[in-house]
């Protein structure tokens, strides 16, 4: 039999005392003196999680920590200070849950009806913290169920319609690597990389604003492939390496990778770029950005690099730029300003907080906050960005974890054996280009495809850009390649962008051209041919103290530091005229879980060291490593079983 709100409440008494904030002040007579209380009515309740109307619109993400905010009116002589407990289940027959408001709430006689002030102050409405298992996917009934006033406890009579039901809809999950790159700065040399907090921030804002319920969260600090100073095309290019090196060891291909400098306290910023912006799912899309403790006027949590990162990475996720203050390159959007709303305030975000990092819950006025996609202050996500990444994040979802996304160029085919990872920089605005990385892979990633070779045609609407590989026979291999450019670009900058392809195998290749409308801009050529190292060993550890004091105390000096013996060369390729060819470049890969899976710790590493970043051991007693020698046509892997204790 269905009980009566009233009958279920009698019963529910060890419920509500078992509140975090304490219990609820016991129930006692109210008799002739309730007619002297205040006449409480309800102005509308809303269920939110980070952006909301009162229609609500928006989705509620399954298993997201959800919020319950009840507005209320009064008839009183002066402002109130209530608290108050609400009833929730499922629908249609889940048992009544009884959740205590995270505060109290002020009535304000001056505010009755006016629902928008509410909506815009945290402090002016009740806000239930919904647990966990109320927010799993399906239908949701939620009711005010009691309210009083303190001090003194004094019950009110609760409004019979402050009751909602709405419906929660299955979630994606955000997969994400955030690589910290360390460089070099300054005369005598000093190290730089983000902090510990940055870290923190940005793993909490991205669960708190993005339309996730969990955050696949992973991290590693990198020695950078430059000192400063160098740009975000370049990290970008460095990203893309290291990104396909992780996925032909087995980290799943929908992650998203984002390379984070630090700022070095104000004296090396870097803007940040996307390196493209996908209109169809491409989890390969890179960007990196940075981060420090600038408040830009407005964010004050000691970091930026939260919502500095959650905007490079809309763009991973085919968000293009809200064109204000400044932005440019961007699509159509439906709010005046760049504002969470309209003049009508309908919008409002709300930050739901993260207790475990001092960060309360927040209301965010929609027409005070902007859209993460803008260049305006107080950034947070509209319900247009928030409802697009999470389409793009449902379609994410379904491809597969373990094969590369199919090519952007034309005429790929399936490798059956190894392949050629080539990531070029371009500026077509000046026709150059760089090739960054060229990393021959003994084994391609499972499902990988590759360009197949075919004659460039110049084409007439765009740049025609190919990559051409001479071996033992005069005549080359051309590969045409697409060209991705960067996003998070300023009117009259130079038209910049990437080339990242992979190429058949080519174990006879001595050189690569790099071509843009049928003039080569850049050529690698192959060195010393890549040999087995030797000698895989943990650096000596007076060594490694004394390289950790010169660069003083950062969040490196608890890494491991390897060395091997690097292979004595038996042979030199055809060189270029005016410069030495480049040595062999090391790849140093590590696994926790006896060779599953492997994450890179460096990459294009030009020196036989590295150092490695401890969280890449997990927890494990023992870890494999390997070092894969590379000179871009060819690649020798050799490995080696460690205890953790000796690194």
């Amino acid at each position: 039999m269905k009980s009566s709100r009233n009958e279920t409440c009698r019963g529910c008494s060890d419920a509500r005392r078992g509140s975090d904030r304490g219990p609820v002040p016991p129930i006692e007579p109210r008799g002739a003196a309730l007619g002297a209380l205040a006449v409480v009515t309800s102005d509308g309740v809303e269920v939110t999680q980070a952006i909301q109307n009162m229609n609500h619109d928006v989705p509620l993400v399954a298993g997201k920590r959800t919020v319950v905010r009840v507005y209320l009116s009064a008839t009183a002589p002066a402002p109130l200070l209530v608290e108050g407990l609400l009833q929730a289940r499922r629908k249609p027959h889940g048992h009544w849950h009884f959740i205590r408001s995270a505060g109290p709430a002020l009535i304000d006689p001056a505010d009755n009806a006016q629902l928008r002030v509410k909506r815009e102050n945290e402090s002016k409405s009740l806000n239930f913290l919904l647990p966990e298992a109320l927010c799993a996917e399906g239908s949701l009934e939620v009711a005010l169920l009691l309210v009083w006033q303190t001090p003194p406890v004094t019950f009110l009579i609760p409004p019979l319609n402050a009751l909602r039901t709405v419906p929660f809809v299955a979630a994606a999950k955000l997969r994400v690597r955030i690589l910290g790159v360390r460089y070099q700065f300054g005369s005598p040399a000093t190290s730089a990389e983000p902090s510990p907090l940055d870290y923190t921030l940005i793993q909490s804002w991205l669960g708190r604003a993005y339309p996730v319920a969990q955050v696949l969260w992973s991290q590693a600090v990198v020695n950078g492939p430059l000192p400063w100073p160098f740009d975000a095309s370049q990290i970008n290019a460095f990203v893309r390496g290291i990104r396909m090196s992780d996925v032909a060891g087995g980290v799943d291909a929908r992650t998203h990778y984002f390379g984070l400098v630090s700022d070095a306290s104000g004296a090396n910023f870097m803007r940040g770029l996307a390196s493209g912006i996908p209109v169809t799912p491409d989890p390969s899309t890179v960007a990196s950005g940075p981060t420090g403790s600038n408040t830009w006027g407005w964010d004050l949590d000691g970091s930026y690099g939260d919502w500095y990162t959650g905007h490079e990475l809309g763009h991973t996720f085919g968000r293009f730029h809200a064109e204000f203050c400044g932005a440019a390159g961007g699509a159509p959007y439906p709010f005046v300003n760049g504002q969470l709303s309209n003049a009508d305030g309908a919008f409002a975000g709300f930050d739901t907080g993260d207790p475990a990092h001092g960060l309360p819950m927040r209301a965010l006025p929609g027409t005070v906050w902007h859209d993460v996609m803008t260049y305006c202050s107080s950034q947070w996500l509209s319900s247009f960005t928030y409802t697009g990444i999470r389409d793009r994040l449902l379609q994410e979802e379904a491809l597969p974890a373990g094969a590369m996304l199919p090519a952007r160029a034309r005429g790929r085919t399936m490798s059956r054996s190894g392949a050629i990872h080539v990531v070029a920089t371009v500026n077509l605005t000046k026709a150059s280009g760089y090739l960054q990385h060229v990393t021959a892979y003994e084994t391609a990633p499972a499902g990988a495809s590759v360009l197949a070779a075919s004659r460039a045609r110049r084409s007439s609407t765009g740049p025609t850009l190919s990559l051409r590989v001479y071996g033992r026979g005069p005549v080359p291999q051309e590969f045409p390649a697409a060209f991705i450019q960067d996003a998070c670009k300023d009117p009259g900058d130079d038209v910049t962008g990437t080339v990242d392809a992979l190429l058949p195998a080519a174990k006879d290749g001595s050189r690569l051209e790099l071509v843009l409308n049928g003039h080569v801009i850049d050529t690698y050529e192959a060195g010393a041919r890549a040999q087995a190292v030797r000698d895989i060993r943990s650096a000596p550890a007076a060594r490694r103290t004394a390289r950790q004091t010169r660069s003083g105390p950062t969040a490196a000096d608890a890494g491991a530091v390897l060395q091997w013996q690097a292979a004595t060369p038996v042979r030199r390729a055809r060189a270029r005229a005016a410069a030495a060819p480049p040595a062999v470049r090391y790849t140093v890969q590590v696994s926790a879980d006896d060779g599953a899976t492997w994450q890179t710790a460096g990459f294009g590493l030009t020196e036989p060291q590295v150092t490695i970043d401890r969280r890449l051991f997990e927890n494990a007693q023992t870890v494999r490593v390997r070092v894969v020698a590379n000179d871009g046509f060819r690649s020798v892997t050799t490995e080696k079983t460690m205890a953790v204790k000796d690194l």
